[in-house]
């Protein structure tokens, strides 16, 4: 097995020819996606999918849950861009938006299948990330929530725009994004959104 130590927030491993295995791996920080994630995912993929010897690729993460979603003390007053006014802050807040819709779109947009591997709980941009992906398993203790209501934030890194097409309900869609509840396991089976649950993580 080789591994790549390259990226501070992604473990790369290669488990089987033609199979690479991408982690999250901060679980000391829940996989809570700091700046430095967002750019290093989608360097991550993009370079993967030029690579001819890549024929799947499974995204997990480390420790235990999936992710927490996006680092908000990292983050800082990223969400809050400084600037003369609202028109200024808000064409600010677009850019930061579109880049890392274009962190995701990386994923959407390999050339191999990407699965990802869900345990525990997969919280507001773990949403993002995981409805960009090909295909959906996770374990009996997964969750999903689209948490970013909470804190008065729209699930515009790609939740809002891929789940629907995914799950084909728009009245349940518009529920999970308007309460933040928990999508659990036997239910995101029902509704579409994964298409195995497994006992355990292993």
């Amino acid at each position: 097995m080789s591994t790549s130590s390259s990226f501070e927030t992604l473990q790369v491993t290669r488990p089987a020819p033609g199979v690479v295995h991408v982690a999250m791996n901060r679980p000391e920080k829940l996989n809570a996606m700091n700046r430095k994630f967002w750019e290093e995912i989608r360097v991550c993929f993009e370079q993967l999918s030029q690579d001819g010897a890549v024929r799947a690729i499974v995204l997990s993460g480390n420790g235990r849950i999936f992710t927490a979603g996006l680092d908000l003390m990292d983050h800082g007053t990223s969400l809050t861009p400084d600037a003369p006014d609202t028109a200024r802050k808000g064409f600010a807040f677009f850019k930061f938006v579109k880049a890392y819709q274009a962190s995701f779109s990386a994923i959407a947009n390999a050339r191999q299948p990407v699965i990802a591997a869900v345990h525990n709980a997969c919280v507001g941009g773990g949403v993002d990330l995981v409805s960009a992906c090909d295909v959906r398993l996770c374990d009996k203790s997964a969750w999903f929530s689209i948490k970013e209501v909470d804190i008065g934030m729209t699930a515009d890194v790609g939740t809002l725009q891929r789940m629907p097409k995914i799950i084909g309900n728009d009245s349940l869609m518009r529920e999970l994004a308007f309460t933040g509840r928990k999508l659990k396991a036997d239910e995101a089976l029902r509704v579409g959104f994964v298409s195995g649950v497994e006992e355990t993580q292993d």
